[in-house]
């Protein structure tokens, strides 16, 4: 194996690594990339009555060609009829029902953390800094998440350099977001409605060709 050079930093090796390079959010085309694969594994798992319950960017790693892979099952299980009602997983991924105390269900819960990861990848940051503003969501247009949010996927707020992808895929993305830091747990959308989203199925889909 060729050795590394010396001043050479590291290839990052998951997303929460990738973002750091990105500080100012990962570009649409890879933020389809990423979450496509992410939604599709999680619709996979739903569909077999497993839950995650610990998604976050730490626990997907990267592959070549922007392929990448959820890992880390230590928390997931099966749905329970009566849900749960002790919290695994990471607590600025937790969704309002858990940081109120109240019994969840693990389906709802992968949502929410979902669009945490889609709010890090298109922003460069955590969505909520406290649990206040985590148990309001996006419901205020001043909420300090919403407002990132907004200057960055913007029609009017494109970045110089940034690639066009379709003109209203950051628009897109935001709706993305904004459905699944739904409030109210009935509200937010199953992986199948994911997939289904604009931002995920508009031009060309996230799929990648084999390489």
């Amino acid at each position: 194996m060729p050795e590394q050079p010396a001043n050479e930093a590291p290839a990052p090796s998951d997303l929460f690594d990738l973002v750091e390079s990105f500080p100012h959010g990962l570009p649409p085309s890879s933020v389809r990339t990423y979450l496509g694969q992410i939604a599709d594994a999680l619709a996979f798992l739903h569909s077999k009555g497993i839950v995650h319950r610990d998604v976050k960017d730490e626990n997907v790693v990267l592959g070549p060609n922007g392929k990448c892979i959820l890992i880390d099952f230590g928390s997931s299980g099966l749905v329970k009829k009566g849900g749960w009602d002790t919290f695994s997983g990471t607590l600025d991924y937790a969704g309002p029902e858990i940081l109120r105390g109240e019994r969840y269900f693990g389906k709802e819960q992968d949502v929410w953390a979902f669009g945490v990861v889609a709010y890090v990848l298109l922003v460069g940051e955590c969505p909520f800094m406290t649990m206040a503003e985590a148990q309001d969501g996006l419901d205020s247009p001043f909420a300090n998440a919403a407002i990132a949010l907004d200057e960055r996927c913007g029609d009017d707020k494109e970045r110089e350099g940034e690639e066009e992808d379709g003109g209203g895929a950051l628009g897109d993305a935001a709706a993305l977001v904004r459905a699944c830091f739904q409030v109210d747990v009935a509200a937010r959308p199953t992986f199948e409605k994911i997939l289904q989203c604009r931002f995920l199925s508009g031009n060309g889909g996230w799929g990648m060709e084999d390489s």
